[in-house]
């Protein structure tokens, strides 16, 4: 063979080459169901996860998640004499009601909130804070007044 039949020889066989390739390629046609269920699994485990996230909130609704830390008729009786139905949910209020309590100044222009509270007997509570940017934690004493309100005073952070 010359070169030049040589080069068409190659040419043709890139072609072939080619086309075999995008003919395999293109005939993908029965693999749509694949995907299908790939996404029918996905529902599947979203339902789940659902389901666990409804059960779980139920729990929480409930009132079923107790605070071991927290015996509402032995460190709550004081605010249950003074009326209050629900000594822990009382105290974790008045906390998030006195934000100027956080020690960290908000930063990027965020707000400091209190997020996640625990009470921790009669006379601590831990609580974590953040404005979306940073965040830290507080264990506070707190102290019942005479007219019911909740005292606090930071004992030790961490940022």
């Amino acid at each position: 063979m010359n070169g030049r039949n040589q080069n068409r020889y190659d040419m043709k066989t890139l072609v072939i080459i080619i086309l075999v390739f995008i003919c395999v390629s293109c005939s993908g046609g029965n693999q749509p169901a694949q995907p299908q269920v790939q996404v029918d699994s996905l529902k599947a485990n979203l339902k789940a996860a659902e389901q666990v996230i409804d059960s779980l909130q139920q729990v929480i609704d409930e009132g079923q998640m107790e605070n071991p830390w927290f015996n509402t008729s032995i460190e709550g009786r004081v605010l249950l004499r003074k009326g209050i139905e629900n000594p822990e949910a009382y105290i974790k209020q008045s906390l998030r009601e006195k934000p100027d309590l956080i020690p960290l100044e908000p930063v990027l222009g965020g707000t400091m909130r209190f997020a996640n509270i625990l009470v921790l007997g009669s006379q601590w509570v831990i609580a974590e804070y953040e404005d979306g940017h940073i965040m830290g934690r507080t264990i506070y004493e707190y102290s019942i007044e005479q007219n019911g309100d909740i005292r606090f005073t930071e004992l030790t952070s961490t940022r």
